[in-house]
Order: structure tokens, then sequence, then C-alpha cells
């Protein structure tokens, strides 16, 4: 059994003690009816970034701009050491190719003219004759083998520098 304002006594919208039929707290019926009609009421979203969807791909493009960043560090290291690499070869070359030009070819040559000299006038034997042309052909060759060795580490600088340096 529902009770209503009439049947409790109470006061409610429409009954009043005033005339004119005013409502609870002084308020007339009907605008206690456009008060309960006009209220409206409203919603406000805004999104909470909980979960991005491209969490995922964005960490995982900034691991690999990492990685390749690394990865070039790694290849300009490694292009400097060949350089320095070859550098160093080119000079360690030089270094044992300048003697050989300036020392041993002529001080080989000087001994082997003159036991030449010597074998031709009958004071040296052909054993010594043959000794002094076999450690000038031996100077030779290594002077040879270091002038492939020069080419061959100015080549290489040359590759490493990715062009040509020493003509």
């Amino acid at each position: 059994m529902t009770v209503t304002s009439k049947q409790s006594g109470a006061p409610g919208p429409g009954s009043g003690s005033g005339a004119g039929g005013t409502g609870s707290g002084g308020i007339p019926a009907a605008a206690w009816r456009n008060l309960v009609v006009a209220t409206i009421g409203f919603t406000v979203n805004f999104p909470l970034r909980i979960f991005d969807k491209n969490q995922g791909e964005k960490a995982r493009t900034s691991l690999d701009i990492g990685r390749t960043e690394k990865l070039r560090d790694a290849a300009e290291i490694a292009a400097l050491h060949d350089v320095d690499a070859a550098y160093a070869t080119l000079e360690n070359t030089l270094a044992l190719l300048r003697p050989y030009k300036s020392e041993y070819l002529p001080e080989a040559e000087s001994v082997r003219s003159t036991i030449s000299f010597s074998y031709e006038h009958g004071a040296a034997s052909l054993l010594d004759f043959l000794d002094a042309q076999k450690e000038y052909r031996t100077t030779q060759l290594s002077y040879a083998n270091l002038v492939g060795a020069y080419l061959s580490a100015v080549n290489q600088l040359n590759f490493a520098v990715g062009q040509e340096v020493i003509p």
C-alpha cells in the first residue's frame, strides 16, 4: 500500500496551508512542477591514456633507433681503425725501405764490385765472388719485396680512405 502526502498528512506539492496552493517551503505547485521538469544533467568525457595502442611500436622504434646509432658508431670506429692500421703499415714499410735505398743497396754493390775486381786480378777466390754476388742479389730481392709491400700499403690506405690519397 502506498502512502500519499494527503494520507500521511505531510505537505507535498499542491498541498499547502497558504492560499493559492503553495507547496513545501512556500513554493507554488506550478513552480514545483517546473522545477522537477527543468532539471537537466550533463556528462563530460575526456580520454585517459591508460593503454596506448601504439605503445609497443613506439618502444620498438626507439630501440631500433638506438641499435642503428650504435651500429653507425661501430662502423665509424671500424673505418677509423682501418685507416689507422693502413697508415701504420705504410709508415713501417717506409721505415724499412729508406735504409735499403740509402745504405744497404749501395753497400752491397760496393762489396760486389770490390770482390769482382779482386777476383779478376786473382786476389779472391771464385767462392768469395759468388758469395758477394749472392748477397747483392738477396739485397736487391729484399728491396724489391719492400717496394711491393710499400705499394700494397699505399693501396690499402687508399682503399681505407675511399679515395686516392697517395698516387
